[in-house]
């Protein structure tokens, strides 16, 4: 298939003689196209200017791939119970173990949603649990708003707590005693609640003696003394036995009659004390530092400190008096972060991690865990599986002590929230940081690698885990990736740098060139890789990385940076197997603390914007800038010199209007042809001279042949034709040389454009494009199982599939859910290499045919080579598990990694090669060309395929693919096959255009859009800036942009009707029909409540906001948000024209913004403004008097009483009631004798916590 160098010059002729021919018919001597580059020297100058102008959309070179045509949410479905735990999204087709599944999103599943859980046996109460984690009972409020987890005042037998009701009820019941519980009250309020009843000796007329208070005591109460003290004449003798009293953590003395006495010491009178009650305090050892840890001679422990009263055996140390010792409780030895050990108190509670965090940095296989120190034990939990759940650490302090002690809890991982808060990234970046950084689990990162190529965007802090299983196919038929592919594929960008074409005086004649980048030239360096890199791991189990023991995996590619920058393992360049190593002070900080301090148990949740698509940003739109340049209809060509476009500068003088070529018949054009062979000929010769002069060879040399020879072809046709002599004198030198003239005028003119054409050849003021492109894929587990047993070397942390699969390939869990560590194993080695098994076709109209053992042929169904440029996809099946690759060079050697994934760094059992866009012939090797002008020119190309197993075994010698590809043009037309707007688009009230629209096309063409229906298409009035560059435009997911601006829009629907004209001048018959549609009112706010003044008994107080809607884009239907401690929160329901959402207030004035959103983008705000005012006050008796037989008293409020005669313990509605007819005077009949206890109620229910007043008639 060699071409003989006589061959190509006639081919270059004919080609030029039918261009010219064509070009009769040409409308015009300038023909506009989309990124043409124009040779010109100054042009460059000018495109820089532009740039300059339009520096406000260079952002627009950014080609964002993935971030989603496809809605991932609509793949999804949700394992609500797993071996993963509960509430995780998978795509079908993964081998997800799962015990119940729903065909949704968890996200849209009322299962998972979070909620909070409470004990009902406890009483205690977990935020963001989802209902199917909850064994209690699950109630929709996240953060736990609810009446059964509202803490309050416990008051139990003199003593007050800080609980819930529940929980105070059951110490109540454990104690054996009545409680009292207050609600609406502060931790500080309730400690400070002054006790009720002194301590002391209550002695009956028998001498029998209990310790009490004097509240409870009917007999001779002695305040302050014990039941043997002298002075009470009770039958108890003093310090008869040593022991342990329940809900004390010390040790006691305890009389003859069982009461408890003061704290034990080994100093009998000291501890008696003469009969007097010692406080912990005045007792012994109160200023131990370890709580009289051990100590033999005093029973004052403290919890505190880190001791509590135990019975011993008797062998251990024990006090003098009994066996009994103040045991230390605490962990001297605890593990910590960063391999250490330290001392952690009794009941603390800290995070432990398996590696670095923050920043997106979690290691593959790492798990977050809470470690305890119970009763001087450390055990530790972990938190969810593969991060689905993350330990949150703070501090807690003792004021009177400033002692801090850590508390820990694992919460669920808010990962898919941050990626969801993207959603209107392209609209309102702003309020998008906001909302991100509010979120303490997501971080607002700026990519900033060159000026044309940062963008900010909402990541996780803490990336949540994958499923590391290879065994992951993907569904033909609709070719789903897996999840953790889409995720990953967030981060598979493009970078275009401008370049432009400069000059140098280094070389021997004075002209040498060189390509200078304009715009993001650092895309080529490592900071690209480096910031794409991380990047792509913050979004999960992604990119190249570590796994929690540092060994690294590289899972990235990178197209187009500088050759020096590409390193043999990026994971290793980048150091990042010291993430491995959790750092010593790094923890997670607590979620939403300025929620609760603000609005005390009032929500904190903060609903994705929209519903659905949490797994996947919306595309962002691109922004195409177009370089576009005039190509001369008299003179100007399009040649692909081995893939790179070249166009040949026409002089603007030297074309006539309409296209310069006057009517000619037949023998005109013939005439033509014989002075474009001569000029051919000498245009090749003078181009092969200058070649051997400037020592240019190669495939240089042959293009400055191949252009001679066009340049001198078309210098004749220009010569015939007196197109060239036209206002240049030409006519003149012709008249004066006679029959030479011409042959002499044709060599001067061919050797000018010559030089002309070199200039071109070198392509002086040429402003071009480069592409860097950066693939992220789903990271992989090394090779091998040498690893796996140190899954098990941790006895604190148990094996999990997921930590097992982050050690090898070869690396599997064994007896999971059986064993309470289960072995992480290496499942035997194997040496066989990957075998093709089977193969299929998965785009119609053509077929793979194997031709013997590892050779296969690509061609249409009728044995026909493949039009240049189309795509075509099909599958490879291996007999094992492999990942394979793909280039159009032969490797180098088996185990070379080739430049194109087939499974985005998974392994699979089917391979999808999915050649996006088959090269044209002119780009191949002119070697394997041939054809002609009549029949078309083919060319061969072989895609060399490599796969490797688990193992790394390769295959010896490369799967071979021979296509054939065919230049003859494509006769259908193009056709759309997406828009950056879906049909139907809206538009907010007010706006006549839309912007950055744009649509996608199957190939290369030009496109014009009208408001009126089928015309032609050289008579619609708007044009589309669209790449017609066959071999850079397609971005690898729709196909070829054309993007512009919809001008001149009205109210209401706007039909658009698009015409398209590919390469080959084929049109659509048919427009191709798209409707926008512009709002008709703005959308309004009719409704706002709560309004006004309220009055409430207790606080907080739970209202309802509640927003109604109208009008706008949807009737009213939008999404509404209130703003709450500096941020924007989305009610709990909305996306409707009615918006709910309940909260907590305080007593206060209170003004809450709210703004409501359609889908058009149209806002209406408002105000929730009201007054609350609270009554949490007891009523109090004011004056009181006898009279009559009756006490008499008031009240400084209505109220309802009631008295007992015996204690205060009771509540108004059990107790006698007083009688009043206004509900300030009140009366009570008077017994003789007693102490009448009363209590009071409000109409607000506030009650008196002790009696509002005891009163006794003395005789």
């Amino acid at each position: 298939m060699r071409k003989k160098i006589n061959l190509l010059f006639l081919v270059v002729v004919l080609v030029q003689i039918c261009l010219l021919v064509n070009m009769v018919t040409a409308e015009s001597y300038s023909i506009s196209q989309t990124n043409v580059v124009k040779y010109e020297n100054d042009f460059g100058e000018r495109i820089l200017k532009v740039f300059e102008k339009v520096s406000g959309v260079l952002v627009g070179l950014v080609s964002i791939k993935e971030i989603g045509i496809v809605s991932a949410q609509s793949l999804q479905k949700c394992c609500l119970r797993g071996e993963f735990g509960v509430c995780q999204n998978f795509v079908e087709g993964e081998n997800l173990i799962c015990e119940e599944v729903v065909d949704t999103a968890c996200e849209n599943t009322p299962a998972c949603e979070l909620g909070c859980c409470v004990d009902d046996e406890e009483g205690t109460c977990d935020a963001n649990q989802p209902e199917g984690e909850c064994d209690g009972t699950w109630e929709p409020d996240a953060q736990c708003n609810v009446a059964q987890c509202e803490m309050g005042c416990c008051l139990i037998d003199n003593r007050a707590g800080f609980y819930t009701e529940k929980m105070c009820s059951n110490l109540a019941d454990i104690q054996g005693k009545e409680y009292e519980f207050l609600s609406g009250i502060l931790e500080l309020s309730c400690l400070s609640i002054p006790q009720f009843g002194e301590d002391g000796a209550c002695v009956s007329p028998d001498g029998s003696c209990q310790r009490t208070t004097d509240d409870k005591c009917d007999n001779t109460f002695y305040k302050g003394y014990l039941c043997s003290a002298e002075e009470v004449g009770s039958n108890c003798e003093r310090q008869a036995s040593v022991g342990l009293e329940e809900d004390f953590y010390e040790i006691y003395w305890f009389d003859s009659c069982g009461n408890r006495e003061n704290i034990y010491s080994s100093n009998k009178d000291a501890s008696w004390a003469n009969g007097k009650i010692l406080s912990k305090e005045e007792s012994c050892g109160a200023d131990s530092k370890n709580g009289n840890s051990a100590s033999t001679s005093c029973g004052n422990c403290n919890r505190n400190a880190g001791s509590v009263g135990v019975e011993t055996t008797g062998i251990e140390k024990h006090i003098a008096g009994g066996n009994f010792v103040c045991r230390n409780i605490d962990c001297p030895n605890a593990p910590l972060n960063g391999g250490r050990t330290g001392l952690k108190k009794h009941q603390e509670t800290w995070c432990l991690y398996d590696g670095a965090l923050g920043n997106g940095i979690d290691p593959v296989g790492s798990e977050h865990w809470v470690a305890s120190c119970i009763n001087g034990k450390v055990e530790v939990d972990k938190c969810g599986e593969a991060r689905s759940e993350i330990c949150e650490e703070g501090e807690i302090y003792q004021q009177s002590t400033g002692e801090g002690r850590a508390l820990a809890r694992c919460v669920v991982n808010q990962a898919q929230l941050c990626k969801a808060y993207n959603e209107n990234l392209q609209n309102d970046p702003a309020g998008v940081q906001e909302t991100c950084e509010a979120n303490s689990h997501c971080e607002f990162r700026y990519l900033n690698v060159d000026s044309g190529f940062k963008f900010g965007i909402c990541l996780p802090k803490y990336p949540q885990g994958f499923d590391l299983r290879p065994f992951d196919d993907a569904i033909y038929g609709d070719e789903t990736p897996d999840f953790a592919s889409m995720t990953c594929s967030v981060a598979s960008m493009s970078c275009t740098i401008i370049k432009k074409r400069k000059t140098s005086t280094e070389s021997d004649f004075g002209m040498e060139t060189f390509w200078s980048d304009q715009l993001n030239s650092d895309c080529r360096e490592i900071e690209f890789v480096d910031q794409m890199n991380n990047f792509c791991v913050s979004l999960g189990d992604c990119g190249s990385y570590t796994n929690y023991i540092g060994k690294t995996t590289d899972n990235l590619r990178v197209q187009g940076v500088k050759e020096e920058v590409y390193k043999k393992s990026w994971a290793e360049h980048f150091g990042y197997s010291a993430n491995a190593k959790a750092v010593e002070g790094q923890h997670v900080d607590s979620q939403n603390l300025e929620n609760l301090e603000a609005f005390m148990a009032g929500t904190s949740e903060i609903n994705a914007p929209g519903t659905g698509d949490d797994y996947h940003i919306k595309r962002a739109y691109e922004s195409w800038l177009t370089i576009a340049s005039g190509v001369s209809g008299g003179l100007g060509f399009t040649w692909l010199k081995y893939g790179s476009p070249y166009f040949f500068p026409a002089d603007p003088k030297a074309i006539t209007s309409a296209g310069g070529l006057p009517e000619a018949g037949v023998g005109a054009v013939l005439g033509a042809s014989a002075y474009a062979l001569i000029g051919a000929s000498i245009g090749a010769t003078v181009s092969s001279t200058m070649a051997s002069t400037y020592n240019i060879e190669g495939k240089e040399a042959s293009g400055m042949v191949f252009s001679g020879a066009t340049g001198g072809a078309a210098a004749g046709f220009l010569i015939y034709f007196g197109i060239v002599a036209e206002g240049a004198g030409w006519s003149l030198i012709l008249a004066t040389l006679g029959p030479m003239g011409a042959g002499i005028a044709i060599a001067l003119v061919a050797i000018a454009i010559i030089v002309n054409s070199y200039m071109a050849s070198m392509r002086i003021g040429e402003v071009g494009k480069d592409t860097v492109n950066f693939y992220c894929y789903p990271w992989e587990a090394p090779r091998g199982g040498d690893d796996c047993h140190v899954c098990n070397e941790d006895p604190l942390k148990p094996c999990t599939r997921y930590r097992c699969e982050s050690l090898g390939q070869l690396c599997q869990i064994v007896n999971e859910g059986g064993d309470e560590n289960p072995p992480c194993i290496s499942v035997p080695l194997e040496t066989n290499v990957p075998e093709v098994v089977d193969y299929r076709i998965l785009t119609n109209g053509y077929k793979l045919t194997q031709v013997e053992g590892n050779k296969f042929k690509l061609r249409t169904n009728r044995d026909n080579c493949i039009p240049e440029y189309e795509q075509v996809d099909f599958v490879i099946e291996t007999d094992e598990y492999s990942q394979c690759s793909w280039d159009w060079k032969r490797p180098e050697d088996y185990l070379s990694t080739q430049a194109n994934s087939a499974d985005e760094g998974r392994y699979r059992l089917n391979h999808i090669f999915s050649v996006e866009e088959f090269p044209s012939v002119a780009s191949l090797d002119p070697q394997y060309i041939e054809g002609n002008i009549d029949t078309g020119y083919v060319g061969e190309q072989i895609m060399y395929i490599t796969c490797s197993d688990f193992n790394g075994n390769p295959t010896f010698e490369p799967i071979m693919v021979d296509v054939c590809i065919d230049s003859e043009a494509n006769p259908t037309p193009a056709y759309i096959k997406a828009f950056t707007h879906p049909e139907g688009y809206r538009l907010k009230f007010g706006e006549t255009k839309l912007e950055n629209w744009g649509l996608w096309l199957n190939r290369p063409a030009e496109c014009k859009w009208d408001k009126i229906a089928e015309k032609k298409y050289e008579d619609m009035a708007n044009e589309m800036r669209c790449e017609l560059d066959p071999l850079n435009g397609n971005d690898g997911i729709n196909g070829y942009p054309c993007d512009g601006t919809l001008t001149d829009l009205t109210a209401g629907k706007n039909n658009i009707f698009i015409k398209c004209k590919n390469l080959q001048d084929n049109i659509n018959t048919n427009d191709f029909e798209y409707s926008v549609f512009v709002t008709e009112n703005n959308l309004e706010i009719t409704s706002l409540e709560p309004a006004g003044y309220f009055e409430e008994a207790s606080q907080p107080v739970e209202f309802e906001l509640k927003v109604s809607t109208s009008k706008g884009a949807n009737d009213g239907k939008s999404k509404c948000e209130f703003f709450n401690n500096g941020q924007w929160i989305v009610f709990k329901e909305t996306s409707s024209t009615s918006h709910r959402q309940f909260l907590n207030f305080w007593a206060g004035s209170h003004s809450m913004k709210v703004r409501c959103t359609d889908d058009a983008g149209n806002v209406a705000e408002g105000n929730i403004d009201f007054e609350l005012k609270v009554d949490d006050v007891a009523p109090k008796i004011v004056e009181f008097y006898y009279e009559a037989g009756k006490i008499i008293f008031f009240t400084n409020e209505e109220s309802r009483c009631a008295y007992e005669l015996d204690t205060c313990n009771f509540e108004v509605a059990s107790g006698q009631d007083a009688y009043s007819n206004n509900g300030i005077k009140h009366e009570i009949i008077w017994s003789p004798g007693e102490t009448h206890y009363i209590k009071c109620r409000d109409l607000k229910d506030n009650e008196n916590v002790g009696c509002a007043q005891k009163i006794a008639v003395l005789d």
